[in-house]
């Protein structure tokens, strides 16, 4: 038998970890990230970066070596 005095538990709906890439800069396309990361590297010779799509569609840059 239920409890009267019992309130019940609110529903919290699932979002999607995606606070990560909310402070990334996005790129639209690969091509646009592929540029900003040549340009990048020319201005700092020992970095190395390296394109991925994230969740969301977008296109962000990474250090990680991506195969």
């Amino acid at each position: 038998m239920p409890r009267r005095n019992s309130k019940p538990i609110k529903h919290i709906p699932y979002a999607p970890a995606t606070d990560n890439d909310r402070a990334k800069t996005r790129y639209p396309n690969k091509l646009a990230a592929e540029k900003a990361a040549e340009e990048r590297m020319l201005l700092h010779p020992q970095l190395e970066l390296d394109v991925y799509q994230g969740l969301d569609g977008g296109w962000y840059l990474t250090r990680r070596k991506i195969d």
